[in-house]
């Protein structure tokens, strides 16, 4: 389509520094299996849900990546970045279309003569222009508790509880062919999930730039030039600035 135009997404990524030349030095983004959440309940569905073989190794078999809207949480910074001294990538993702849905969600377990808290909330998923496709997180005190099949695993793949909803998370799920597979270990007596590491690359080439921690050491110029020799068709795009605490409010102030 010619002289097309789209919106764009802007997400973020922390990371600690260690990740972060990781990242430069596979080209891709590193993906989580689905069984490696630190999140003791996700991917837990109800009770009342039964699984069947086919199910788990569907699950077992996928995995995400990770971005979130909040560039500016200190809660973000400390758990994610090293408590603020390393790093967020800023990506910029073009979206040829969106879906938006209305749906409602339980927001605490606290009863009261109307039910359990609830509350409204707008779930998007976006088909970007690659095809890939990114899904809003839905932050729901109630675990998934729909019939689970192939089709709606995505959907329990980003489903959480509320106690996460300040990361603003939006994420992309996939079959683990859909990414690079880095081999650490031949042995057979590892888990499949220690052996392996899976990167996936295609989100490398929205990367438009780097926001650097209050506390990080780096220079910006410094980290710029890292991104660049890595990625050098990215010379024109990237933007690389330090942050700051705001002088009033608990929030870090950032360019993007």
């Amino acid at each position: 389509m010619k002289n097309a135009t789209f919106p764009y997404l802007r997400l973020y990524k922390y990371m600690t520094l260690e990740t972060f030349h990781e990242t430069l030095r596979l080209g891709g983004l590193r993906a989580t299996f689905a069984q490696q959440s630190v999140n003791l309940m996700e991917f837990k569905p109800s009770k009342k849900i039964s699984t069947n073989t086919d199910t788990e190794r569907e699950l077992r078999s996928h995995a995400l990546v990770s971005f979130c809207r909040n560039s500016t949480s200190p809660a973000l910074w400390g758990l994610y970045a090293n408590r603020g001294r390393d790093i967020c990538l800023v990506f910029s993702f073009p979206v040829e279309y969106r879906n938006s849905r209305k749906i409602t969600v339980k927001t605490s377990a606290a009863t009261s003569k109307s039910g359990v808290a609830s509350k409204s909330a707008i779930i998007h998923t976006y088909k970007l222009t690659n095809g890939y496709i990114l899904r809003d997180v839905v932050y729901d005190y109630r675990r998934f508790n729909r019939q689970i099949t192939r089709f709606n695993l995505p959907k329990l793949l980003t489903h959480k509880s509320p106690s996460w909803e300040h990361e603003k998370e939006v994420r992309y799920v996939g079959h683990v062919d859909d990414f690079d597979e880095i081999s650490y270990f031949n042995e057979p007596a590892f888990p499949y999930r220690d052996r392996h590491k899976l990167i996936c690359k295609w989100p490398m080439n929205y990367l438009r730039g780097a926001l650097l921690g209050p506390k990080c050491e780096l220079s910006a110029d410094f980290v710029k030039r890292q991104i660049i020799q890595s990625i050098p068709a990215l010379a024109n795009l990237i933007q690389v600035e330090p942050t700051t605490y705001d002088k009033n409010r608990y929030s870090i102030v950032t360019y993007a």
